[in-house]
């Protein structure tokens, strides 16, 4: 499986919110400036996860963006997904002709489903908790 940039900068974006959660809403262009990432380009990210409910906007001169649920009800398999469609780091050919394929088969859908459990039960609260860690430490934060 392999996440476009287009994902990274998704789950960049959720996080930024994540972080402003419960502090109103956010525009565009602040999440922009502290991710790196250009406005259009976020527009059509935040535009896909406005469709998908997971943020919402609000108009006007205090306008902007805000995540239209907890932090801990956002997995990360919802933010990939909306992004990327349907996280398949193996496709089976669901033919094994061969006692080995069969088994091969048998491996690469406990690996899917086992990589799939991890990313459903990681949160937007379990990255945030992280980050904040991170930033108690003062230790030097790294771009995805």
């Amino acid at each position: 499986m392999k996440i476009s940039t287009k994902g990274k900068y998704g789950i960049k974006a959720m996080m930024d919110l994540a972080l402003q959660h419960g502090e109103g809403s956010t525009p565009l262009k602040d999440i922009s400036e502290r991710q790196g990432v250009s406005e259009p380009y976020l527009e059509q990210i935040i535009a896909a996860f406005k469709k998908a409910g997971l943020v919402s906007s609000i108009r006007g001169v205090q306008g902007g963006y805000q995540l239209a649920m907890a932090p801990e009800d956002i997995s990360v398999t919802k933010i990939i997904t909306v992004l990327e469609g349907p996280l398949l780091p193996f496709e089976a050919s669901g033919n094994g002709q061969t006692l080995e394929e069969t088994v091969l088969e048998k491996l690469w859908d406990r690996v899917r489903e086992n990589l799939l459990g991890l990313l459903d039960q990681v949160t937007l609260a379990d990255l945030i908790a992280d980050v904040k860690v991170l930033q108690e430490k003062n230790a030097p934060m790294y771009y995805i």
